[in-house]
Parts: C-alpha cells; sequence; structure tokens
C-alpha cells in the first residue's frame, strides 16, 4: 500500500504544451498519410477500371477467333436490315468469353422477335435479366454509378442496369447535335456527318452493326491505333442499358470528357460522347486490346481520327 502511494506520487501527467505537442504530431501524420491513402485508393480504382477495359478487349479478341468478326448488335426497330429487331447489344454478345456463358444462355428468349412489339430484349420472361449488375461494366471512379435505371431511353419505367463502358461508333454527329467538327471539315468537306441510324457508321461498334460484321481486316487504320471501348458516365446519358443495342455505344464528335453543369442526360445530340472522372482525361481500350488513358486536352482532330476503323488518317495515339 505505501509503495503504491509513493508510486502515484511519483507520477507526472502531461502539461497542457506536451499535450498540444502530441496532438501536433498526430494532425501531422494524419495529413501525411491520408492523401497517401488517397492515391492508393485511385490507384487501385484506375487499375480496376483498366483491368474492364482488358477483359473486354479480350473479348473481342476470343469473340473474333471464334466468329471471324467482333461481337454485332442488332437494331431494336426496321433501319435498312433484315429483323427481327431485337435489340441486343455488342455486350450481350461478348458474355460468353467474359465467363458469363450461362447467363448468355438465358437470354435466348431474347433472339427472336421485334424489340418494340414486346420481343427480343423486352420479352416479358426475360426482363429481369436487364437488372443484372456486372462488376466488369462498372469504374471504380464514377461514385455516381447507380445500380439501376428507369430512364433510359426505349426503356422508360423500366429498371436496367448501366454500363461505363461503350463501343465507339466513330465521329457520327448525332443527331448534328455539334457544330461542324474538325473531322467534317477536313474529310467530309464541311458537312455534317451523321449515321448512327444506319449501317454506315465509320468506327467498330453501332446499332446496325449485325449488317455489317465488322472483322479485323476491316480495320485498316491500324488495330493499335484504333480506339474500340471508351468510358462513359450514366449520369449524364440516358443511353447507357448495359445489353440494348442502343445503349452500349459512343461518338467521339464531342470533346473528350464533355460535362455538362448540371448534366444534361436527355440531350442525346451533345453527350452521347465519352467521358470519365479519372483526373484530366480517360481510358480507351485500343482494338489490338491495350488499354490506354488518354488526356482530354487530346487535339480533337487527332482524337476523332483515332475513333475511325479505315479513315487512313494515320494519326497514331499520343504518348
Amino acid at each position: 500500500m505505501l509503495l503504491s502511494t509513493a508510486y502515484a506520487r511519483g507520477r507526472r501527467a502531461f502539461t497542457l504544451i506536451e499535450l498540444l505537442v502530441v496532438i501536433a504530431i498526430a494532425a501531422i501524420l494524419i495529413a501525411i498519410l491520408v492523401p497517401a491513402v488517397q492515391k492508393v485508393r485511385e490507384a487501385g480504382s484506375r487499375l480496376k477500371c483498366i483491368n474492364n477495359l482488358k477483359q473486354l478487349g479480350l473479348a473481342i479478341q476470343l469473340h473474333h477467333d471464334a466468329h471471324k468478326h467482333i461481337p454485332e448488335s442488332y437494331a431494336y426497330s426496321s433501319q435498312g436490315g433484315p429483323g427481327p429487331f431485337t435489340g441486343r447489344g455488342w455486350i450481350l454478345k461478348s458474355l460468353p468469353f467474359i465467363g458469363e456463358l450461362p447467363l448468355y444462355e438465358q437470354f435466348d428468349p431474347t433472339l427472336v422477335g421485334d424489340m418494340t412489339a414486346g420481343g427480343g430484349l423486352q420479352t416479358p420472361s426475360t426482363l429481369p435479366l436487364m437488372k443484372t449488375q456486372m462488376a466488369i461494366l462498372h469504374c471504380p471512379f464514377d461514385s455516381s454509378f447507380s445500380a439501376f435505371s428507369k430512364i433510359q431511353n426505349q426503356w422508360s419505367g423500366i429498371e436496367v442496369a448501366t454500363t461505363n463502358y461503350k463501343g465507339v461508333i466513330g465521329v457520327s454527329n448525332m443527331g448534328g447535335g455539334w457544330p461542324v467538327t474538325p473531322w467534317e471539315t477536313k474529310y467530309n468537306g464541311g458537312v455534317k456527318w451523321d449515321n448512327h441510324g444506319n449501317a454506315q457508321p465509320n468506327g467498330m461498334f453501332f446499332r446496325n452493326s449485325y449488317q455489317v460484321k465488322i472483322c479485323f481486316s476491316n480495320i485498316t487504320d491500324g488495330l493499335s491505333n484504333t480506339f474500340a471501348i471508351g468510358e462513359d458516365l450514366p449520369e449524364h446519358n440516358v443511353h447507357g442499358a448495359a445489353f440494348y443495342s442502343n445503349g452500349d455505344y459512343a461518338s467521339c464528335h464531342a470533346p473528350l470528357n464533355y460535362m455538362p453543369t448540371p448534366p444534361d442526360p436527355t440531350n442525346w445530340p451533345k453527350i452521347m460522347s465519352f467521358r470519365s472522372r479519372h483526373p484530366n482525361g480517360s481510358h480507351f481500350c485500343v482494338a489490338d486490346g491495350s488499354v490506354r488513358f488518354v488526356s482530354q486536352n487530346i487535339d480533337r482532330l487527332t482524337y476523332m481520327e483515332l475513333c475511325t476503323r479505315a479513315g487512313n488518317e494515320a494519326a497514331a495515339i499520343p504518348q
């Protein structure tokens, strides 16, 4: 008892100055660690996004090996080709090549019937499949990403899963939404180029590609210099239904990372383009399967040239 009392008398409490020093040191350590942790998280998210695009790029390669053409999409209504107009998109056609064969087979009833008549992708028995959320289609950087959407074009009131990754249609000036672009000035006599509603787009993915079934030999600009898949944000675009042929593509007609404030997702002629929440740019999967980060400050003409498959522009992806 006496020893305990003596020990207690010998102890000294922290002074106010010492306490403040400890708090200051802790604050400094937190200030150092928090940005470091944030950078690690950002690096992890970036790697996840790159991996998603690489897997989709590999699926394109494997589909081409199996079918001698890249995954095709089918229009949702008559646009010059034969029916049925199922609305099935290239992402759906890629499912067996990303380890999702059982899911792909569940979509078999959508192979017949016209979508606008309640067949195809809007076959009642398969509508729940449209809500299938897949991590491979979600960029972790997109904090606004929602599990489902009920406002997608042609799907109003029906919940569907969305995608951050879109096939490149080329440089189609969607609905004439942008003033004459640099590409149109140089290569099309200053006339607007809009072929999104037929089988003439100059990129790799579009809703009528079943009429063409593009193969790698058609990409004469070079597989290593042709964008195949880019990033988009469902918050900015109501054309984003993951398995749907009118939701799985975008155009390079707008500058990269064009994002109106506030978002204007229904203004499709201006915003059916590519954007991401990565700082200063966006990732693209190239036709050769590689993934490249592209600065949002890229020369606009060069950017558009890289989005065509056979334009003979000789553009190269900036290092």
